[in-house]
C-alpha cells in the first residue's frame, strides 16, 4: 500500500521531496480519527476526466450539483434545464436537506436521503459522477461528502475534473430539458448508513473550544472571517469561531476568469497553502464555512493529498453566527 501511495504522489506532484513523502506517510500512520475503512484504492477514481466519463457514460449515474449564493443571482435549476450532460439528474442541496430546521441545506435524515435516492434512480451499487458548472467544486464537493456521510463506497463516488466547462471544452455534447425524476420502479431501494465521523455539530465545536482536540479551518473569505464585512446572510454576527484558522476555499482553486480552467491548484501548492496558514497536518482537523458547502472544498483538498477526510461542521456560521445562540465569537478589523 505504501508503495502505491509514493507512486501516486510522484505522478501528481513534481516538487515533492523524499522528506515530504516520509512525513506524509508518518501522518497517515498516526492520524486515525477518521475510522471508516477507506483505502488508497478508494482515491483512484476521486476525479475522472471528461474523456473517461464519455467512455463510461452508460455505466454510471451522473449528478449536477451546481449551487449559488443568493447574491450571485444565478438559478441552478434554470441553468440545468438550459444545459446539462445527457442522463444527468439534478442534486439540489437546497431541496435534499433537512427542512425541519431554518439552517440552509443541512444534511437530510437517512429516511429523506433514501427517498431522494429512489427519486434520482440511484442504488448503493451505482458509481456516481458529480459535476458542477463552476469548475470550482461548489457544490459538487459538498454532494460528494454527503454520499460518503450516508455510507456510499468512496470508490464509487467521483467528481468530474473541471466540471461542466471541462466537458464542453473537450467538445462533448450537452442537452436541454426539464428536471426529471427516475421512473424505474425496479431498482433496489437505497440503504444508507450514517457515518458520524464525517460530521461535526454545534456541541462538538463548543466542546473543542475547551479540549482542543482538533483544529477548525474556516473556508470563508478573509474579510468575512475577520469581521470586516457583513455576512451575505442577513442577521448573522460578524467574525469567526475562536481559535479557528482561515483558508479561503478560493485559495485552493485555480482561476476561472480570463480563460482559466479552474480546478485545484497543483498538489504541492495546496499542501504549502495549508502549512503557510499554520495548519498542523499531523493533527486532527475539521472544516467550516458559511453553510457547510465550501468547507467541503477544503476537506476534499486534504483528502486529495492523501490525508484523512476532515469532518465538516454542518451548521457552520449560519448556525454559529446566529445572535440567539449566544455562542463565543472572535472578530478583528486588522489586516490579516
Amino acid at each position: 500500500m505504501l508503495k502505491s501511495i509514493i507512486i501516486n504522489i510522484n505522478r501528481s506532484t513534481t516538487v515533492t521531496t523524499t522528506s515530504n513523502i516520509s512525513k506524509f506517510l508518518k501522518v497517515n500512520q498516526i492520524n486515525r480519527y477518521f475510522t471508516s475503512k477507506m483505502t488508497d484504492d478508494d482515491r483512484s477514481k476521486l476525479f475522472v476526466t471528461p474523456k473517461w466519463l464519455k467512455e463510461n457514460q452508460n455505466n454510471v449515474k451522473i449528478l449536477d450539483a451546481s449551487w449559488f449564493m443568493a447574491h450571485e443571482k444565478r438559478d441552478p435549476r434554470k441553468e440545468f434545464v438550459d444545459k446539462h450532460i445527457k442522463s444527468a439528474k439534478l442534486f439540489d442541496i437546497d431541496e435534499i436537506c433537512d427542512k425541519t430546521v431554518s439552517l440552509p441545506h443541512n444534511l437530510p435524515s437517512q429516511q429523506v436521503f433514501e427517498k431522494e435516492m429512489k427519486r434520482l434512480g440511484i442504488t448503493n451499487d451505482d458509481h456516481i459522477i458529480i459535476y458542477d458548472t463552476r469548475a470550482q467544486y461548489v457544490a459538487s464537493a459538498r454532494v460528494w461528502w454527503t454520499f460518503l456521510v450516508f455510507g456510499h463506497s468512496a470508490s464509487k463516488v467521483s467528481l468530474l475534473e473541471g466540471g461542466l466547462p471541462a466537458w464542453e471544452r473537450e467538445g462533448y455534447p450537452v442537452q436541454s430539458g426539464p428536471i426529471e425524476n427516475s421512473n424505474d420502479e425496479s431498482i433496489t431501494p437505497y440503504k444508507s448508513k450514517f457515518n458520524d465521523d464525517l460530521v461535526k455539530n454545534k456541541q462538538d465545536i463548543l466542546t473543542n473550544l475547551q479540549n482542543k482536540e482538533y483544529q477548525v479551518i474556516d473556508a470563508r473569505s478573509a474579510d468575512r472571517f475577520w469581521g470586516r464585512v457583513d455576512e451575505p446572510r442577513p442577521g448573522l454576527l460578524r467574525g469567526h469561531i475562536p481559535d479557528s484558522l482561515n483558508i479561503p476555499w478560493t485559495d485552493l482553486i485555480a482561476p476561472v476568469a480570463n480563460g482559466g480552467h479552474g480546478g485545484f491548484i497543483p498538489k504541492d501548492k495546496v499542501l504549502s497553502t495549508f502549512k503557510e496558514k499554520g495548519v498542523d497536518l499531523s493533527s486532527k482537523i475539521a472544516t467550516t464555512c458559511g453553510s457547510g458547502t465550501t468547507a467541503a472544498v477544503l476537506s476534499l483538498g486534504l483528502y486529495n493529498l492523501g490525508y484523512p477526510l476532515p469532518p465538516i461542521y454542518d451548521g457552520s456560521w449560519s448556525e454559529w453566527g446566529l445572535p440567539i445562540n449566544k455562542l463565543p465569537t472572535s472578530c478583528s478589523n486588522n489586516n490579516n
